[in-house]
């Protein structure tokens, strides 16, 4: 009898132990669920308080004066206006990469015009590769941020889009930025061949097999292989035709790049 209460007593002690782990893990769950929005709540709330901040001013001067060595020193502390205001001020002097940089620098933040910035320049370029997996990732920031203003009556963000005109993208580069700002924008990879093509000819960007085959390989994983189409095996065996061994898995390990931006938003 005192075995079978003690076996009991037992039972119960363990399954009081296993609820209570249930609720410390549903309870660590929904905190790491809920963080993302309030963290980005509060950085748009910085951004528009900023408009009223006794910074504002002083910020804009330093940009019109074009006074690079005052925002320095508030970029490198961690300022992400400042740090955006040096990235406009590169900008606007042809250091496109130190430019890009800075507006990383504070889209990390969830600084919400840097977010913005930050898909604009990853797209691929003359002498730069894309970032697909950045500009998918800030693109999925910032269409937080927009949700996050739409619900609250607040002014949304600046669009990508909007960007395409004014940043410091080469005139010879924004057709192919725009293609590329769509692909992410849209969250899929069809038409990825275009962009694909650029690189096996050069138009508008550094001649890349690998990275046209980077591409090719996403977008085989984004349509399925076995369901998809027939060309998708001939855009890849084509170029893979024209690359080694050691190209073909650098061509696979970046393919992971591109196929983010197939991710969920969320």
């Amino acid at each position: 009898m005192n075995i079978r209460r003690a076996l009991r007593e037992g039972e119960l002690s363990l399954l009081a132990c296993l609820i209570a782990l249930a609720v410390v893990v549903a309870v660590i769950a929904v905190q790491t669920v809920g963080n993302r929005l309030p963290d980005d709540a509060a950085a748009y709330a910085a951004w528009v308080a900023f408009q009223d901040d006794p910074r504002a001013p002083e910020i804009a001067a330093f940009v019109a004066s074009d006074n690079r060595a005052a925002l320095s020193v508030l970029a490198e502390a961690g300022d992400p206006e400042a740090q955006a205001a040096l990235g406009e001020l590169l900008c606007g002097v042809g250091r496109i990469d130190e430019a890009r940089h800075w507006y990383v620098t504070a889209a990390a933040q969830g600084h919400p015009p840097s977010l913005a910035v930050a898909v604009v320049m990853s797209a691929p370029g003359a002498n730069r590769l894309a970032d697909p997996s950045l500009a998918a990732a800030s693109f999925r920031r910032l269409n937080r941020l927009q949700g996050y203003a739409s619900s609250q009556g607040l002014s949304p963000p600046p669009a990508v889009e909007a960007l395409l005109e004014s940043l410091c993208v080469a005139p010879a580069e924004r057709e192919l930025a725009k293609a590329f700002v769509a692909l992410v924008t849209e969250g899929r990879l069809v038409g990825s061949g275009a962009l694909e093509q650029r690189y096996v000819t050069g138009d508008g960007v550094s001649r890349n097999l690998v990275e046209a085959y980077a591409i090719a390989v996403a977008y085989e994983r984004y349509v399925n292989r076995d369901s998809g189409p027939r060309y998708v095996d001939e855009r890849l065996a084509s170029l893979g035709a024209e690359l080694g061994p050691d190209e073909i898995a650098a061509g696979r390990r970046r393919a992971d790049a591109w196929y983010e931006i197939t991710r969920g938003r969320g």
